[in-house]
């Protein structure tokens, strides 16, 4: 199988789209990582699927007891990388549009909760008030109050979590909100919420672009 870098490359590549004008990228950055979101999916599945078959055709169809044990726990294997490959890829297709973008940004070791700051950690470490720190979570059903809490210890003002959530659970809404997170979503997904301290993809990108941006060159 191809890493989570390849397979996102590849599904940016297959995107009827010319991404080389940062301004388009900001203006449809919704649309845009909505379709990569999808796109690479769609890319991973039709590996999953070449190598599938190669399985398959070794088993010869015809499974003792033995063979069916070995692809059983294959296909648990297959779907077990799905759901750690998903949060992965997620990550490096943000990444990618916000290069795309030109909206600088260092990406953090693994072991942080913080995946990315803006612009980059020399800022974080001299003035906090001036970084963006953004998390990205591609779901919140799993493991996300751990997240928050150590998010919340930074106390840094400028602190988003980014999620590809489409149904929120109201209780991670109001526990992000009580401490002083902003949580950005779809922009489909924002219209049914009014609160401030939700942001949805376009308005986190005008918000960097506008407010942030600018003060990183003081």
């Amino acid at each position: 199988m191809p890493s989570s870098q390849e397979i996102v490359q590849e599904a940016l590549r297959r995107l009827s789209h010319d991404l080389s004008h940062p301004d388009f990228v900001r203006k449809h950055f919704n649309a845009l990582l909505r379709q990569t979101f999808e796109k690479t999916l769609e890319v991973l599945e039709e590996y999953e699927e070449e190598v599938d078959r190669k399985v398959l055709k070794e088993a010869h169809f015809k499974l003792n007891s033995a063979q069916y044990r070995l692809l059983r726990d294959y296909f648990l294997s297959v779907s077990q990388s799905r759901k750690q490959r998903g949060g992965k890829d997620f990550e490096l297709q943000v990444q990618a549009l916000l290069e795309k973008a030109g909206i600088p940004f260092e990406a953090q070791p693994k072991k942080e909760r913080v995946d990315l700051v803006l612009p980059n950690r020399s800022l974080w470490e001299r003035d906090r008030a001036r970084a963006v720190l953004v998390s990205l979570k591609r779901t919140l059903r799993e493991r996300w109050r751990q997240v928050v809490d150590e998010l919340y210890n930074l106390r840094c003002p400028n602190t988003y979590l980014l999620t590809a959530e489409t149904s929120l659970p109201q209780n991670a809404v109001q526990e992000i909100f009580s401490r002083n997170i902003y949580l950005v979503v779809w922009d489909e997904v924002k219209r049914g919420f009014g609160n401030h301290k939700i942001f949805n993809m376009t308005e986190l990108i005008e918000r960097l672009c506008q407010i942030h941006m600018p003060m990183w060159d003081r």
